[in-house]
């Protein structure tokens, strides 16, 4: 669905695997994958983004935009 990378160049991803589940992954800048979370049905996100000045990750659902805490 979307990515953004952080001010440390590690890339996060959500997708959207289908049925209303959903997995949002983290990479460092090497493409090496560091962590994931898989959820379904609540929230449906549409949009990721950091704000690199203090590197939060906002996230766009359909419910609101909801502030991340990914380290």
């Amino acid at each position: 669905l979307d990515f953004s990378i952080d001010g440390g160049g590690n890339i996060v991803t959500i997708e959207d695997n289908g049925g209303g589940i959903y997995r949002f992954q983290k990479f460092d800048s090497d493409m090496v994958f560091i962590y994931q979370h898989i959820w379904d049905g609540l929230d449906a996100p549409m949009r990721v983004d950091f704000d690199t000045a203090d590197n939060n990750l906002f996230m766009l659902t359909d419910d609101g935009v909801h502030v991340l805490s990914v380290n």
